[in-house]
């Protein structure tokens, strides 16, 4: 924002930002998190729970996910809390807060390295949506 309020052209601030202003960061970064983890996509589509031509369609970017695919794809992937901001960020989406309480169950999941159905049962017991 500072840079931005501080920027005399908005040209000049796209050109300086553009890898981060990229449409396609966001399929970058997960694909990048695929291989560095070292995790097949047939079990990043396995751990998510999510539809097999939904994730590829993701992947591929013909599909913008939902915050909470995010998410799922984030616990798949067992990432951190700032990589998974990270891409929640990537996405268009605000980063998990502590201070919304299902945003404090799932920190508290991924600080934890607990997978999706565990997420989802704690959210479950907490009366939260699941994801």
């Amino acid at each position: 924002m500072n840079e931005i309020r501080e920027s005399t052209s908005i040209r000049t601030y796209i050109e300086k930002n553009s890898t981060e202003l990229d449409a396609q960061l966001f399929v970058k970064t997960l694909n990048s998190f695929l291989e560095s983890k070292k995790i097949s996509k047939q079990k990043l589509i396995r751990e998510s729970c999510l539809n097999a031509s939904y994730v590829y369609d993701i992947l591929g970017a013909k599909k913008n996910p939902s915050r909470d695919t995010v998410i799922k794809l984030s616990l798949a992937l067992r990432l951190s809390l700032s990589e998974t901001g990270r891409l929640l960020k990537l996405s268009g989406f605000s980063e998990l807060y502590p201070r919304i309480e299902r945003d404090a169950i799932i920190i508290f999941c991924i600080e934890n390295q607990k997978g999706l159905p565990c997420t989802n049962d704690l959210l479950h017991s907490m009366n939260e949506s699941e994801l």
